[in-house]
């Protein structure tokens, strides 16, 4: 039998969540430390003659969070998704 593939919106809601706020702590410079202008003022105190090393680090590091915002966003999203189908399920057994 071939699986059936279905909407998975749980992951839908999930990454939107995440990455939202992913992209709000980088913009946002009072919020955490994690933000685009913390990190660059971070890499410059730490590489003061190599700016081309900041510049190249900089991109690198936007990317990753994205990255991670994203992989979490797949993760919550299934468990999410696997916890609605559970509810409903549980729902339409019982009646």
């Amino acid at each position: 039998m071939q699986k059936r593939n279905t909407f998975n919106i749980g992951g839908l809601i999930c990454l939107i969540i995440l990455v939202y706020l992913m992209y709000g702590i980088l913009l946002e410079s009072e919020m955490l430390p994690f933000s685009i202008s913390a990190v660059y003022t971070m890499l410059n105190h730490w590489v003061k003659h190599w700016h081309v090393l900041v510049v190249g680090l900089l991109p690198v590091y936007v990317a990753l969070t994205f990255f991670g915002a994203a992989l979490l966003g797949i993760f919550f999203g299934t468990r999410l998704q696997r916890w609605i189908a559970r509810f409903l399920s549980d729902k339409h057994v019982s009646n």
